[in-house]
């Protein structure tokens, strides 16, 4: 009898795992079948890279030591001319052949010519730039580096190239720059509002204060601007009764098939899609941000991709996830292996309101938008993009601080910052750390700051980079809002 009780019990027990196993084949099979489809879906459409390869700034030299720095469509149309010329150096083989080192003296010769010096967002080397530009890479095994790309009416013949955080300079001739250099520089010179910059090193005489700092060619503000606040509206509402917007991301993320997602509500308000056993979620936030996380199994081995396909699959998830702000540009992006010695991207992008760049802390680093790729595989999207409603200015502020206002209201904390990373072994004066701090000053720029995640505004602000740590002050008190390391 307790033989034949035990024959069932071991027949049940067998059909019912059977059951779970089969149910777990099939949720498998199942979320591979949706896996591909939505991979499918991101690579659906392809994208001109050429549309987010933008500077991060104009810096614009009148001659005779006088500068501006802004970014606007004016500006934006000299860029896309002097894309479309750099697409017809990068392909010229007596282009690339004639790409030489210049000395320091000759770059700045340039920089204090009538000329436009365009500030890139990140270092990258020629072979980024012809990957950016929509050609092919012929070039990865230069190794040189660019964050600066300058044009001279004094020299139409070469586009300059230069890293100023290592003082190298490069130069490239080819068959010549038209004239919307001059025409441009002409036309904002004629404009009255704009904030009026001097040469660092101008300034402050640097190299001749301490022997071994080097030449800063950055341009420091000596004036400021009234800069209007901006209404914003926040691209997703999780406490709207309407939740079709908040399904349709859904849809996006897991396909319309919902047998294995579950909803859930966290305590901010934010909204949770988990799907099957955890592997896939999409978290809509109440501040309007969309992050997307896919988990990959250890010991996955991927097939890699290059710099351009890894570019197409993030812009297809930002398309699918909001599109893409017109004023959209890559930020950065890094390279790595995983433990698995999968490639790995990280492609980090911003845009502007009213052409300012918006400063956010959604995302690590103060980046809108981060697209992290493993092998060919999208496991990380998070994007906070605010969109414009209208502008409006408070009566009681009547002027907008200069730099050096904001310098001397904040000086005891930048000067403690720097002094915490100075060697112990050092010993200067207030004095010279000044000049050092003056010296490693690498970008000040207006910007618009995002102040907390259920603001309804933007605040206008200076940014300020010292060295590897960036500040963000009020433009119109000098609050500090906000420090870290870069």
């Amino acid at each position: 009898m307790n033989r034949e009780m035990l024959k069932s019990t071991t027949l049940v027990s067998l059909f019912i795992l059977c059951i779970v196993l089969t149910g777990q084949l099939m949720l498998s099979l199942s979320t591979d079948r949706q896996d591909n489809s939505i991979q499918a879906l991101a690579v659906e459409k392809t994208f001109d890279i050429k549309e987010i390869f933008s500077p991060q700034s104009f810096i614009i030299s009148f001659g005779g030591g006088v500068y501006t720095q802004n970014y606007a469509e004016e500006n934006a149309s000299l860029w896309r001319n002097v894309q479309a010329e750099l697409v017809t150096y990068f392909q010229s083989p007596q282009s690339l052949s004639s790409f030489e080192s210049i000395d320091e003296k000759r770059w700045v010769e340039m920089v204090k010519s009538r000329a436009v010096r365009f500030k890139m967002p990140f270092d990258m080397t020629l072979g980024d730039m012809q990957t950016m530009l929509g050609l092919d890479n012929t070039l990865s095994s230069r190794t040189e580096t660019i964050n600066s790309i300058l044009v001279s009416t004094h020299d139409l013949s070469s586009v300059y190239f230069g890293n100023e955080s290592t003082s190298e300079y490069y130069k490239m001739t080819g068959m010549g720059l038209s004239d919307h250099i001059e025409k441009s520089i002409s036309s904002v010179e004629k404009k009255e509002n704009i904030i009026e910059y001097r040469r660092m090193e101008d300034l402050f005489a640097l190299q001749a204060s301490l022997e071994d700092q080097k030449q800063n060619n950055n341009i420091f503000p000596i004036t400021s601007m009234l800069v209007d606040f901006a209404n914003v509206i926040p691209e997703i509402n999780v406490k709207s009764s309407d939740d079709s917007t908040l399904r349709s991301y859904a849809n996006k993320a897991f396909g319309k098939q919902f047998n294995f997602v579950k909803k859930m509500k966290d305590v901010d308000d934010s909204i949770i899609y988990l799907y099957g056993y955890a592997n896939k979620a999409l978290r809509l936030g109440s501040d309007g941000s969309i992050q997307f996380t896919e988990r990959i199994q250890p010991g996955s081995k991927l097939d890699s991709i290059s710099l351009e396909e890894a570019l197409q699959l993030a812009m297809n998830y930002i398309d699918q996830y909001g599109g893409a702000p017109s004023s959209l540009y890559l930020a950065n992006y890094t390279m790595r292996q995983d433990n698995d010695d999968n490639l790995v991207y990280i492609l980090e992008f911003d845009y502007r309101i009213r052409d300012l760049p918006v400063l956010t802390d959604s995302i690590d680093n103060g980046h809108s938008i981060r697209v992290e790729i493993v092998g060919n595989q999208v496991t990380n999207f998070v994007r906070a993009i605010h969109r414009y409603k209208d502008s409006f200015m408070l009566d009681y502020y009547r002027r907008a601080l200069t730099i050096n206002e904001i310098l001397d209201r904040n000086g005891n904390r930048i000067q403690g910052d720097y002094e915490a990373k100075l060697n112990q072994d050092i010993q200067l004066s207030e004095d010279e750390i000044w000049t050092r701090i003056l010296g490693d000053i690498s970008n000040v720029e207006l910007a618009y700051y995002v102040v907390d995640s259920n603001t309804k505004y933007l605040y206008p602000v200076w940014k300020v980079d010292v060295g590897k740590t960036s500040y963000v002050f009020r433009l119109y008190d000098g609050r500090l809002l906000k420090s870290h390391d870069n």
